[in-house]
């Protein structure tokens, strides 16, 4: 990792984050910064670390730095990622026996569901799983007066903004709440996401 690279992504953080918009990343933050860390140059030998990793580690470094200047507690930093998960999928290819020249055709199907997890930097408190499906009220919850996750609908069971608000306001907010409120303890709460389309920006999420 080089001081410019680290400076580049201390940038790109610092606005993903919505943190100070008269951030500069100059040469005198950078001195500072290795100075407090510990960091300090190196001959490069052998392989070379990937983009990706060196991404991580400046987003390592930035995160650290933005927390301790936020006054952040590492137990209320949460992360929240999503995925696809394809519930209901057939393969895309089969064994047959030497004598059959093909299996028949099948149309794939699409049974698939959007799922998000969040949990805090610790593990201590990781949030009910948030999914969503294509039906509003699908068959299989009839009869059932509590499900153990948050379920939300939408036509393409993709998340969109308005799924993610209403998941931030209903159930974020809440159970960062009532954990504060279990553990006797309060304090800014800072949440991590990627930047997607789906996502509002960090001006959305600042709250009391």
């Amino acid at each position: 990792m080089t001081g410019p690279l680290l400076c580049e992504k201390a940038l790109e953080f610092n606005w993903r984050l919505g943190a100070d918009p008269d951030f500069k990343a100059s040469q005198s933050w950078l001195e500072k910064l290795k100075r407090r860390h510990g960091i300090h140059g190196r001959e490069n030998c052998g392989e070379k670390l990937s983009s990706d990793q060196l991404s991580a580690d400046a987003f390592r470094v930035v995160l650290h730095t933005f927390m301790e200047e936020g006054g952040y507690d590492e137990e209320f930093v949460y992360n929240a990622e999503e995925a696809g998960l394809n519930w209901k999928s057939l393969p895309t290819r089969s064994l047959v026996a030497h004598h059959e020249a093909h299996t028949s055709r099948h149309k794939a199907r699409k049974e698939r569901v959007t799922v998000m997890i969040c949990a805090n930097s610790m593990g201590s408190h990781r949030l009910p799983l948030f999914v969503i499906g294509k039906p509003a009220n699908p068959r299989s919850f009839r009869n059932v007066k509590k499900l153990p996750v948050v379920y939300s609908h939408q036509k393409k069971a993709w998340m969109n903004v308005h799924a993610f608000n209403e998941w931030f306001e209903r159930t974020f907010i809440p159970e960062v709440k009532r954990y504060q409120s279990s553990i006797g303890k309060t304090g800014k709460v800072l949440l991590i996401i990627d930047n997607a389309p789906a996502h509002p920006s960090a001006e959305c999420f600042e709250h009391d």
